[in-house]
């Protein structure tokens, strides 16, 4: 009984926000500030309002792009450094294994006076590639590497054996026998941290300074100033924001179920 408690109190929590931010979505201004909860009348002003600014289309572009370029990267990465971390026994692949996971405790914003230099150094600000690989080091490489060589230790030796015996390369086993089979570890990934890309907000309010490469999070921002906020619109944007990682969780959910079986039948075969 105690659990079920504890799990409704949980949910209420979380779902009560997230109730409030989208029955907002559909008030007016005048509305949101009043106690009550629901609105009187459902009030589309606000997302017709948002959907005729044309920078919502280019903000929700450039989420888009940077969330799939670091996860595209991030899978790179972590696939070349999981395999040896998996399969070589040397004590040094421990001591690399171990260093991604240590850096996983490191807070990102204890490094981000020396990156800003760097990255002002070499031109990069406002650069929304660079950013994509600042997201795919600082999100998808660390708990990538500790998803992946997990799986990879479960996946047979026999596989990669065969594939040496008919004359595969190191590279060319990685993409042509390893690869295929990652498809979970990746879905796994994208589902834990593309949420986390596509909310951050401090990098971006870091390194993206002009209108044209700013991401969604900070376009809600641009909705507040120091003496009104349009909190319509943020609310709208936000409902807007929600459909993206929300689709993501559908989507992967049913196909992380069904990449289960691929190793067994690749063996198999």
């Amino acid at each position: 009984m105690l659990r079920y408690l504890l799990a409704c109190a949980a949910l209420a929590v979380i779902g009560i926000p997230v109730l409030f931010g989208f029955v907002s979505a559909f008030k007016q201004n005048s509305e949101i500030l009043l106690s009550r909860f629901f609105p009187e009348t459902l009030y589309l002003g606000n997302f017709l309002r948002v959907l005729a600014d044309p920078r919502v289309l280019r903000a929700v572009i450039n989420s888009l792009y940077t969330c799939a370029l670091a996860l595209v990267l991030g899978c790179a990465l972590c696939l070349l450094a999981a395999v040896p971390i998996a399969r070589r026994p040397e004590r040094i692949f421990r001591v690399f294994y171990a260093a991604f996971l240590s850096s996983m405790i490191i807070p990102a914003i204890a490094g981000f006076v020396t990156l800003y230099v760097m990255m002002a150094r070499a031109r990069l600000v406002n650069n929304t590639t660079a950013v994509s690989v600042l997201y795919a080091a600082q999100f998808m490489v660390p708990i990538g590497v500790l998803i992946f060589s997990s799986f990879l230790r479960t996946v047979p030796l026999e596989l990669e054996e065969a594939a040496k015996m008919e004359g595969c390369g190191y590279f060319s086993r990685i993409l042509h026998v390893t690869a295929p089979l990652i498809r979970a570890p990746v879905l796994s990934l994208a589902v834990l941290q593309l949420p986390a890309v596509w909310n951050e907000f401090l990098i971006p309010l870091l390194f993206l300074r002009k209108q044209e490469v700013k991401p969604l999070t900070l376009l809600i921002y641009n909705f507040t100033n120091e003496h009104e906020s349009d909190f319509g619109a943020i609310f709208a944007l936000i409902v807007l924001g929600m459909i993206v990682p929300l689709t993501l969780f559908l989507i992967a959910r049913r196909r992380i179920e069904e990449s289960i079986g691929i190793t067994a039948g690749a063996v198999k075969g």
